[in-house]
């Protein structure tokens, strides 16, 4: 997945090349580009943390457990994670303004939809980054298979969009 961020990476910009007569857009592209690249770096983090665990879980078995949990889900996954989706959204809701005034209202409509996750991401993040449970905070559930299909079909239709 790494890879695909990678190529998912210029499309902030070269949409903001495309639609450049909203100045505000580049700071959305900016959010974007910047979502794009601590997804890039959580993902290569947690791939060289699973290469080198991997060798550590034969020889003590119980710490390997206890921390490989902790650096994924912990420190180099979902705090950070959550992160870099609210910048997406973020510079979704910019998208979505810009192409509301450039009168293309089916990409904007499109982009109402895809900025609800928002919300989500707001929610998990503070549910994980608070020290006191909220217990409504705990009801909404976040599926990564969810968060990963929003994320493809997001950069799906922009490529779509682009051509």
């Amino acid at each position: 997945m790494c890879f695909m961020f990678i190529c998912w990476l210029p499309i902030p910009f070269v949409i903001y090349l495309e639609l450049k007569t909203y100045n505000f857009l580049f700071i959305g592209a900016l959010l974007g580009t910047v979502s794009l690249i601590i997804y890039i770096i959580t993902m290569i983090l947690q791939a060289s943390h699973l290469s080198y665990s991997k060798g550590l879980a034969y020889e003590n078995k119980d710490l390997w457990e206890r921390n490989d949990d902790w650096m994924i889900n912990g420190l180099l996954g979902s705090q950070v994670e959550l992160l870099a989706g609210l910048l997406k959204g973020i510079w979704i809701i910019f998208l979505t303004l810009t192409f509301w005034l450039d009168g293309q209202i089916i990409f904007s409509i499109i982009g109402i939809v895809y900025s609800l996750f928002v919300v989500i991401y707001l929610l998990k993040l503070l549910d994980t980054s608070l020290i006191r449970e909220i217990k409504i905070l705990k009801e909404f559930p976040i599926n990564p298979l969810v968060i990963n299909l929003e994320t493809s079909s997001w950069f799906l239709i922009l490529l779509i969009w682009l051509y």
